[in-house]
């Protein structure tokens, strides 16, 4: 099969049809389930399918899977047979049969010299708009009489015949016979195989056509409206086609969601019924009518238990005339039959010595079922009732050596048994690891990363950095020690960063990471703030509130301050590559709210301002894991600034600033 040609040039396809030539054979079957099926998922829903063919199938193991593809798809697949291998018996010719019953296409036979004959009525069969109003097959001679209305949004209707001496008769509500050229257009009429015939601009009301073969035939009443309809399955009442699947669950209560298109309010649906691929009526449901619903057009209906057999479904409804329209859908629709449930579980389940542990097991089951866990046989705990598919665990509250062993999950369904079984392997947990705390020095010194462990067992622990052993990149420089902490002698400012602990056991591994800060500080203006000795940061409380202290030292640099209330804003800003580069930029700007609170002025520093009196200020603050804080500069007494939460506070003396 193959290659695929996929063009919308007419003359690439032509040439493409003058380039295929035999090859190898040898019998009569050919692969045409599998074109078909490579044809269904290449095209677009709602396609039309043509295959031509003098032979029966060969893959007819396939016919499920196309199946399927029809009813996800809503394709329509036609047959035009020049042949079948002088044997209609075989399954290799009926599930050219079924694939047409199920997608509402035919199946046509004829001679070679009738192929052009058949292509003038697919050029007309392949219109846009194409609606689905009667879909019958027959297994042997009928003559049938079917009452259709015709919706005055039907521009022609088209009724075509497949199988042996075709007969059709139409008749207008008035009951007249329309007949071949007064009003009856002849598509196609292939002697003792096939007849096709259309009406257009029928007038609305109550039509009459009569159809009759003297052998195995079927039927299809089409149109060309825009009023049409798409349907979908569900488990549970839903108004979301997204929820909704292309097939029902045989034995299971089923409801169904309809999409309608070219209809507005007042127009309406009254009735869903389900059709057998004679006729024949399976089941009447009501439909409810929501005038205020919106999106308008969809309509839930009431749940069913789907058939056994392959069906249609039809609505009928009133237009916004209060014309009465009938339409069917465009394939029939076979129950999925379920399977036993499918039960997963992991070859092996970790379990930590004296930790809670778990046991997972989940089932994929179309059907209700009961789930148990059993260990040598004996169940543990209850069993459980679940409706549909899911995931459930066996909890233990505090794994012992004696829990060890293999635990099976089994789930039983009306359709079967599902079964799985794991080894849940007790062993030491994993490490635990604590961090004390991140690390500050002034480049120059030295500085150790330690990390507390926590483990039953030996482990191993090495420091990486950006994923790499940090002693391999300068091993003079940085080593592990005794303690297994990390040392970084003469720390430059690209030390900084984070610095990755990996310890691992045979309960398995843990991580975690430290910071070393290489910490400089400036200022911006004409004057600048001389480079910080030592961050000496810690956290100490005073009457519920938090303080950061941490000494600066001024060269020359002030501020004079009138007797209004001013602010200076300054930020602290940690955090940028490679590692943390820390900075204290003094703002040339001042904050001023006697009246207009906010407004933001331009002030400079200069070498004669000086601290006179205490201020208020703000200090925003950007730590290394970029979370902004807000400091109130004030007096002692660190009241909360307007429209800001209660903060650290400072005071500005002459000389030096305390944070």
């Amino acid at each position: 099969i193959g290659p695929v040609t996929i063009t919308t040039d007419p003359k690439k396809f032509q040439y493409e049809l003058r380039e295929l030539y035999v090859q190898g054979g040898g019998d009569c079957p050919e692969m045409s389930i599998g074109a078909i099926k490579i044809a269904l998922e290449i095209s677009l829903p709602g396609s039309f399918i043509y295959v031509f063919t003098d032979a029966r199938s060969k893959d007819y193991r396939l016919t499920h899977e196309v199946l399927q593809l029809i009813q996800q798809k809503q394709s329509q697949v036609v047959f035009v047979l020049t042949g079948d291998c002088d044997d209609r018996t075989h399954i290799g010719y009926k599930v050219y049969e079924e694939i047409a019953s199920t997608s509402s296409g035919q199946v046509f036979h004829l001679d070679k010299k009738q192929v052009n004959e058949v292509l003038k009525w697919v050029e007309e069969a392949v219109q846009a708009s194409k609606v689905h109003l009667l879909s019958t097959d027959h297994l042997e001679q009928a003559v049938n009489t079917w009452k259709i209305p015709f919706d005055p949004s039907l521009k022609e209707v088209t009724v075509s015949l497949s199988g042996p001496s075709p007969v059709i008769e139409i008749r207008n509500p008035l009951g007249k016979l329309i007949k071949k050229g007064f009003g009856l257009n002849e598509l196609l009429n292939i002697h003792n195989s096939a007849k096709v015939v259309n009406v257009k601009e029928p007038e609305a009301g109550m039509w009459t056509v009569k159809t009759s073969s003297s052998g195995r035939h079927s039927v299809r009443i089409t149109g060309l409206s825009t009023i049409d309809f798409r349907a979908g399955f569900s488990r549970k009442p839903t108004l979301d086609f997204k929820k909704t699947v292309s097939r029902p669950v045989q034995g299971i209560p089923t409801y169904v969601l309809l999409n309608t298109s070219g209809i507005s309010t007042p127009a309406r649906i009254d009735l869903l019924e389900l059709l057998n691929i004679s006729g024949s009526s399976l089941k009447t449901i009501p439909v409810k009518y929501y005038p205020d619903r919106k999106p308008y057009g969809i309509w839930n209906v009431s749940d069913f238990v789907p058939p056994n057999e392959a069906f249609f479904l039809k609505v009928t409804g009133y237009d916004e005339d209060d014309y009465l329209f009938q339409r069917v859908s465009s394939v029939s629709f076979s129950s999925i039959v379920p399977d036993a449930p499918k039960v997963t579980m992991p070859e092996k389940t970790p379990g930590y010595y004296l930790q809670p542990g778990q046991i997972p097991c989940s089932v994929d089951s179309l059907l209700p079922f009961t789930l148990s866990f059993v260990r040598n046989g004996v169940t543990l705990g209850v069993d459980q009732y679940l409706k549909e598919s899911a995931s459930v665990n066996l909890d233990i509250e505090k794994v012992t050596l004696s829990d060890e062993d293999f635990y099976e999950c089994i789930a039983v369904s009306s359709a079967g048994t599902g079964r799985a079984q794991t080894f849940f392997d007790v062993s030491e947990p994993p490490p635990v690891i604590q961090v004390p705390r991140n690390v500050t020095v002034t480049p120059g010194e030295t500085a150790v990363l330690t990390c507390l462990i926590i483990s039953a067992v030996d482990y191993n622990l090495t420091w990486q950095r950006n994923d790499r052993d940090v002693r391999l990149a300068e091993p003079a420089r940085i080593r592990t020690l005794t303690n297994l902490s990390l040392e970084l002698k003469s720390v430059k400012f690209n030390d900084a960063g984070e610095y990755h602990c990996m310890v691992s056991s045979e309960g398995g591994s843990s991580a975690c990471f430290s910071f070393p800060h290489s910490a400089r500080y400036s200022a911006f203006g004409r004057e600048y703030l001389e480079e910080l000795d030592a961050l000496k940061a810690a956290y100490s409380r005073d009457k519920g509130k938090k303080y950061l202290a941490c000494p600066l030292s001024f060269k020359k640099t002030s501020l004079l301050l009138d007797d209004s209330t001013f602010g200076v804003e300054m930020m602290t800003s940690l955090g940028v590559q490679n590692g943390l580069l820390i900075t204290v930029p003094l703002v040339g700007k001042f904050i001023s709210y006697r009246r207009k609170p906010w407004s933001k002025q331009c002030l400079h520093l200069n070498s004669s301002s000086t601290f006179e009196k205490s201020q208020k200020f703000y200090l925003e603050t950007l730590p290394w894991n970029r979370f902004i804080e807000k400091y109130q500069i004030s007096g002692t007494n660190c009241r909360s600034a307007r429209g800001r939460k209660p903060a650290r506070g400072f005071m500005v003396t002459s000389g030096n600033t305390t944070i």
